[in-house]
């Protein structure tokens, strides 16, 4: 069934991998840039506090008003308002201009994740959503394989190029969105019993909404921090920007491998049962403290990438399967829930990396055992 899905949602797909791709130039080019001006491991984190802070509230609003007034336009917004944003970054020469630049960028994605996320929940059947959102993460994780090493070769000529190609592939996508009329419809009769209003769910959605929302947690703190202060970690073991980059490409190509077998088992398995593998997976975080060889990081950098690419989809494809109705709200939702989790692992692993550069992987690894921990509750319950 993949094949057939996939093409029917090619064009959603490669909106994702390219919008991905401008994102992996932000988020890699961002810290080092910060790090190169002088900033603190403090300010390198309050950046990715900001830029998630403002993002999580959001997200929901958006995800209901996109509900009411379609997904398309808002999509369009985000993607504007991040090819601005990130072309601004090459006439920044302080810290405090990056961070303003973080919020608006913030802003950007909150309008293009619940939107997309439920542009291809729309247009898969409910008995696909798992496979979709499986072929989603894998799209996003093939993104992140290509873009952080591209990115790290361009920063090694010139960081400015960063920036300017983050600003061009954040508005190549808008060649590829669909237009209303060529969206699957959505059922007239809508299965669910919930209520009407902002966050009057019915109990299945809400079941799912927490569970969820704990592993998508898990999932964020760890993902914060290797976004955002593993790549001065790199630096402070001195390697170059490709280098780095490489590494986050091994630790996206192993997220793909697992996007495609959670996609595959998810019904076969449960995705409950992945999802809590996927966080226990995730603690072997662990290993960066550890190592600091290139090839030693890259072996621990394969087995998290696996936990983390598991815990992603298998969460996602829960909201994705609630009502139609309230799909981009409940999407919002769990998407303000992972934001937050990415703001606190940026702005608490940079706190803790002033300290150590390696206890923020200690924190990580903790808070992953915590969450697999009551994750494991929840699935012995049912």
């Amino acid at each position: 069934m993949s094949g057939s899905l996939f093409r029917s949602l090619l064009r959603l797909y490669l909106v994702v991998f390219l919008f991905v791709i401008a994102l992996s130039f932000i988020y890699l080019a961002i810290p080092l840039y910060m790090f190169a001006l002088g900033a603190s491991q403090f300010e390198i984190g309050l950046q990715g506090l900001i830029y998630y802070g403002i993002q999580a509230p959001l997200t929901p609003l958006l995800g209901r008003l996109s509900d009411r007034f379609g997904r398309e336009k808002l999509l369009s917004l985000g993607l504007v308002v991040n090819a601005v944003s990130s072309i601004a970054l090459i006439w920044t020469n302080s810290t405090q201009i990056v961070l303003f630049l973080g919020a608006i960028l913030g802003v950007a994605s909150a309008f293009y994740w619940p939107t997309i996320e439920s542009l291809i929940a729309d247009s898969s059947p409910l008995s696909g959503h798992g496979e979709a959102m499986g072929l989603y993460s894998a799209t996003f994780g093939a993104a992140m394989v290509i873009g952080p090493a591209l990115a790290g070769f361009l920063k090694d000529i010139n960081i400015t190029f960063v920036f300017a190609a983050a600003g061009l592939f954040s508005l190549i996508p808008m060649l590829f969105l669909p237009r209303p009329k060529e969206r699957v419809p959505r059922p007239k009769d809508d299965p669910s019993s919930g209520g009407k209003g902002f966050l009057k769910l019915d109990n299945l959605e809400k079941s799912s909404l927490i569970f969820a929302s704990i592993a998508i947690f898990a999932y964020g703190l760890v993902t914060g921090g290797m976004f955002q202060i593993f790549p001065v970690y790199g630096a402070i073991l001195g390697f170059t920007g490709a280098q780095i980059g490489f590494l986050l490409a091994v630790l996206n190509s192993s997220r793909i491998l697992a996007n495609f077998a959670t996609g595959r088992l998810s019904y076969r398995i449960g995705k409950k049962i992945l999802a809590t593998f996927g966080v226990i997976l995730s603690s072997s975080v662990l290993l960066i403290s550890f190592f600091s060889g290139y090839i030693q990081l890259l072996c621990s950098l394969i087995i998290l990438g696996v936990g983390l690419g598991i815990v992603y989809p298998a969460s996602l494809s829960f909201v994705a399967e609630s009502s139609s109705k309230r799909r981009g709200m409940m999407i919002g939702l769990f998407d303000a829930f992972l934001t937050v989790a990415i703001a606190l692992g940026s702005q608490i692993g940079g706190i803790i990396a002033d300290i150590s550069v390696t206890w923020p992987y200690l924190f990580f690894t903790l808070s992953s055992v915590a969450f697999s921990s009551i994750l494991i509750l929840q699935v012995r319950r049912k």
